[in-house]
């Protein structure tokens, strides 16, 4: 499970974030990722944070000007805002001004100017209050950049570079360097006279909200009594403070602020995150989708202005445990001391030691791992060291491959079993962390903790425990490859009730399935000839030659039944092979087909799956290892990808909860 790279903290927080396209109140995303052009001559009069009036006439004898927007909360600008830096570090001295701008509404001078101190910015950042030069250059994100001359001629618009993107469903794909660098081939034409040769990019980042004005024939749904219960149903629980969301959603004005975004992603169906096929409707207590009548409501909502309707409409609102979405813990384990993280880097995986000191076993009924700064951590594994077997949790676990105790990725809930089941930490266990660092611009402290929820003692049948399907040494992609399978497999020795299930890959990830394969045997006289199937069919065919039968766990695939016949000329065994080839035995528990990166998560069963003994969980991952993978560069898709802890290697893991009868 040590896998990730630097600043991915981005995929796991910018949800609503990265995904909009807007600007005023008719285009939407496609609109204007054909109607970006560049503006007429630029006027510019702001405040900065200082308060000192910024006129471009002041900059009359620079060589080139960059407007840069900006937006607090959004973590891509937060990455881009030390790239922005360096370039008015290195280009000042050539003629080159850098002047953030920022349009959005609900960022006060006083939080740009705690920003500017927090993330040690020189340049000047203004204020655009009344968004009168977001409206006149048509900006749509915040993190789009403008290279104009001294007398307000736009040379370039768009994006810094082209590190960021976006997939069909994903929140949001990262590069591990920017292959395109058009802000700073912009300023070089500029700087040397010559044109620029690529005058516009579509940019990525985060919506800055131009309100609408609401119309008459569009007061029939209204926040308060439409609107406001399905944000607190859908929305509430990662969109308040100190939660993995990176703002909140709580009132009235925290959702109009975010109106159009809001919009894009429900219209997308990037939010709420939901992954698995619609297939799988109603079969998953954690299905955060929304139903097609409340995507309606929340569309036609703010199509109609967003109006507030009248407070008193407005539902009781929900209560939440400070801090903790499991509710008051009965036990909480913090680090015994902060790590320190830079600014800036690439950091190796941190581990942290607890103990717990208790003089019995304790029974985990629901468990959360809590980050110290989520805007640093990227995943947390917890295991639990037993003193009576302080080996044995590497045995199982193999540093997270097979297993964990508690766990935090991107997007994923805290843990909550079903009553009368339990997880077991032993008395006096150690609890070990293994953290994930990544830098997001700024120097900060994480002191992250964990917190369970206690039941009573379950029945030796209702003891859960975590494990996988998992392919190490067959994970080999080979270069430009774009839809490459690779399988795991974990056979039952005993009848199990499965709980959840939880996919992982890296990067190339782009679908993945489970399938529960039940086992069937026939009648047969003698051992086939194994040399003569396919390869991929031995790990689930088996004759016994004490009993002469021949067991198969799944469906047969027709190429291996044609095979097996080729075999045999007895009429029994021809019978019993079509037998074994009729029977349905393959049942998909779950299928992934758009997997994110950036938003992993578990899928609960609304009610245990059971699997016989002898069924085998067979997973197929597929990974996109070609040029049509925006989160890859041509030097990473030009080689073979093979297991490894980092994100540019890869991992195929199902992980699953289950209980053993």
């Amino acid at each position: 499970m040590q896998k990730f790279n630097q600043s991915h903290l981005f995929l796991s927080v910018l949800g609503l974030l990265i995904s909009q396209l807007f600007l005023g109140t008719t285009l939407n995303a496609k609109d204007l990722l054909q109607a970006v052009k560049l503006p007429k001559k630029v006027k510019l009069k702001l405040k900065d944070t200082e308060g000192k009036v910024v006129n471009l006439s002041a900059y009359k004898n620079k060589k080139a000007i960059v407007l840069a927007f900006n937006g607090l909360g959004c973590p891509i600008s937060e990455l881009y805002s030390q790239r922005l830096e360096k370039i008015h570090h290195n280009y000042s001295a050539k003629g080159v001004v850098v002047l953030g701008v920022n349009a959005n509404p609900q960022d006060s001078v006083k939080k740009l100017s705690k920003f500017k101190s927090e993330f040690k910015l020189s340049f000047p950042i203004l204020k655009d209050a009344q968004q009168t030069l977001a409206q006149q250059l048509q900006v749509t994100r915040t993190t789009e950049v403008f290279v104009l001359d001294p007398k307000g001629n736009t040379l370039y618009r768009g994006a810094v570079d082209d590190q960021y993107s976006l997939g069909k469903r994903s929140v949001g794909l990262r590069k591990d360097r920017p292959e395109k660098n058009y802000l700073i081939d912009a300023l070089d034409s500029a700087l040397m006279n010559r044109p620029v040769l690529i005058k516009t990019t579509p940019a990525i980042g985060c919506a800055i909200h131009i309100k609408k004005k609401v119309t008459k024939a569009s007061t029939e749904l209204t926040y308060h009594r439409d609107v406001e219960p399905i944000i607190q149903s859908r929305c509430q629980s990662c969109h308040r403070p100190n939660e993995i969301a990176p703002f909140s959603l709580l009132t009235f004005n925290d959702v109009d602020n975010w109106a159009f975004m809001i919009e894009e992603v429900v219209e997308n169906r990037r939010m709420p995150p939901w992954h698995a096929s619609p297939k799988h409707k109603n079969h998953f207590s954690n299905d955060r989708s929304l139903t097609e009548e409340e995507r309606s409501i929340i569309l036609k909502w703010i199509e109609a202005g967003a109006p507030r309707g009248n407070p008193k409409d407005a539902p009781q609102p929900k209560k939440f445990t400070s801090g903790w979405q499991i509710g008051t813990p009965d036990a909480v384990f913090e680090m015994n001391y902060a790590n320190d993280i830079p600014a800036t880097g690439t950091l190796n995986y941190k581990w942290a030691r607890i103990k717990t000191n208790f003089n019995e076993d304790k029974w985990i009924q629901a468990s959360e791992v809590k980050a110290g700064d989520r805007s640093v951590v990227h995943h947390i594994l917890v295991f639990a060291v037993d003193p009576k077997n302080p080996r044995g949790w590497q045995r199982e676990t193999r540093g997270g491959a097979h297993g964990y105790f508690a766990i935090m990725v991107p997007g994923s809930e805290p843990t909550i079993y079903p009553k009368g089941t339990a997880k077991r930490l032993p008395a006096g266990a150690e609890l070990i962390l293994q953290i994930h660092y990544t830098t997001n611009g700024k120097r900060t402290k994480d002191r992250s903790k964990v917190g369970f929820k206690f039941t009573d003692k379950p029945s030796r049948t209702n003891i859960v425990k975590t494990k996988s399907a998992v392919n190490q040494v067959g994970l080999i992609i080979p270069p430009n490859a774009e839809a490459h399978k690779v399988y795991a497999n974990y056979r039952f020795r005993r009848e199990t009730q499965l709980l959840s299930l939880l996919p992982h890959m890296h990067l190339r990830g782009q679908g993945f399935k489970y399938e529960l394969l039940l086992p069937h045997e026939v009648d047969i006289s003698s051992q086939p000839d194994y040399s003569k199937l396919p390869p991929q069919s031995l790990s689930r065919l088996k004759f016994d030659q004490r009993t002469k039968k021949l067991s198969y766990v799944g469906t047969l695939p027709e190429e291996v039944y044609k095979k097996l016949k080729e075999q045999y000329t007895q009429e029994s065994d021809l019978k019993n092979l079509e037998k074994l080839a009729s029977q349905k035995k393959t049942q998909i528990l779950l299928n992934v087909p758009l997997y994110d990166f950036g938003w992993q998560g578990s899928y609960v069963f609304k009610k245990p799956v059971t699997a016989p003994k002898g069924a085998m969980l067979y997973c197929t991952a597929i990974f996109n290892n070609s040029s049509s993978n925006p989160a890859l560069t041509k030097k990473q898709y030009s080689k073979p990808v093979f297991w490894g802890n980092q994100t540019w290697n890869e991992m195929c893991i199902g992980y699953f909860d289950f209980i053993e009868n």
